[in-house]
């Protein structure tokens, strides 16, 4: 699995409008999940079963050196 992220958001979490899958920004009209708390079987299993497609998520810089492989 290898999560990239092209274009990294620059909108500010604090700001968002929390929500049970993380949060929602305004200014994308989108739901970003948090996966920051996640542990990286959860990330993984989540992007298994999801279908192509965009996701808006909140990851922490550790999290993404052990999906990208």
């Amino acid at each position: 699995m290898n999560i990239q992220i092209n274009d990294p958001c620059h909108e500010d979490w604090q700001k968002m409008t929390p929500n049970q899958q993380g949060a929602f920004c305004k200014v994308c009209n989108k739901d970003v999940i948090d996966f920051s708390k996640k542990s990286i079987p959860e990330i993984k299993s989540f992007f298994a079963n999801k279908a192509e497609g965009k996701i808006c998520g909140r990851f922490e810089k550790k999290q993404l050196a052990f999906l990208s492989f």
